[in-house]
């Protein structure tokens, strides 16, 4: 698309992949040689099945232009979608909640049944339902049941950093393989091939071409010497084994495919950081 876009904290970079992209993810050569840290979320939102051949498109949101309250120790960023009257900018293709809470050290915040799927992953820290015992900590997903309304609340002397997410459930399975998703399984194949074969547009000033993961695989049974980053199989997807990292400068990222809520939850996949992650537990809730 000849776009080019730095993204800092508190912005929003929103792509819509639909009939096809093509993005690199890459760190300047001043901050490598300077030395930084990247903190952040990616997120993967599927789009309907009407959709789901649409232009591809990107959007870039400032820091003011996405909602934010803070109040009672309790900071909430809508990055897309509704939720407790806030609306998003960020342009979405169904109605959906997609946003980051952080808690301060006994704050509490009320997560109303407005959306009929929801979950809620714990980016860093620790984090308590009112009314049920023990804590869910880092890299946990909590899968609330329809219509439950429930409270966080961050335990005494300690913070959460958590991302809400949600929407109403597509009547289609959704299917993921690598960086494509789709509801049709042979369009992921038609994509795979597509890929293989470089008909995909290049991106200006990039070289770099990076295999599917099944022909890493097979590369590295040729050469069991060299050191391709193998992935592994999430539900559906890839992503790094434990203790591997991705680099945006560059390097393989295989995000973790992982299906919240059943096949037909419309977010299918995330990375946390500068390194996929995979959920270290999943854990369904309801009252």
């Amino acid at each position: 698309m000849g776009k080019a876009q730095a993204l800092r904290p508190g912005e929003v970079s929103w792509m819509t992949a639909g009939s096809g992209i093509v993005h690199s993810e890459r760190t300047s050569l001043e901050a490598l040689a300077s030395g930084s840290n990247f903190f952040g979320i990616q997120a993967w939102v599927a789009l309907p099945c009407k959709d789901e051949e649409v232009a591809a498109d990107f959007a870039h949101y400032n820091e003011l232009e996405i909602p934010r309250t803070c109040a009672r120790g309790v900071e909430f960023t809508l990055i897309a979608g509704t939720s407790n009257g806030l609306t998003s900018p960020v342009k979405t293709f169904s109605d959906m909640v997609f946003a980051e809470i952080v808690l301060t050290s006994g704050a509490r915040y009320q997560i109303k049944p407005g959306h009929h799927e929801r979950a809620v992953y714990v980016v860093a820290g620790e984090v308590e339902i009112v009314g049920r015992t023990g804590s869910f900590r880092e890299a946990e997903l909590i899968l609330l049941e329809p219509g439950a309304e429930i409270v966080l609340k961050a335990p005494a002397f300690h913070s959460a950093r958590l991302m809400l997410m949600g929407g109403e459930p597509f009547s289609e399975p959704r299917h993921v393989y690598w960086n494509f998703v789709s509801s049709s399984a042979e369009r992921i194949e038609r994509a795979k091939t597509d890929w293989r074969e470089r008909r995909f547009p290049g991106v200006p000033g990039e070289h770099d071409f990076v295999p599917l993961p099944e022909d890493l695989d097979q590369a590295a049974d040729r050469r069991p010497d060299l050191p391709l980053g193998r992935p592994h199989g999430g539900d559906g997807g890839t992503c790094m084994p434990a203790g591997r990292r991705t680099k945006h400068g560059g390097g393989r990222n295989f995000a973790c495919s992982r299906v919240c809520g059943g096949s037909r939850c419309r977010i299918t996949a995330a990375s946390s950081g500068s390194g996929s992650w995979c959920p270290r537990r999943v854990v369904v809730t309801g009252f």
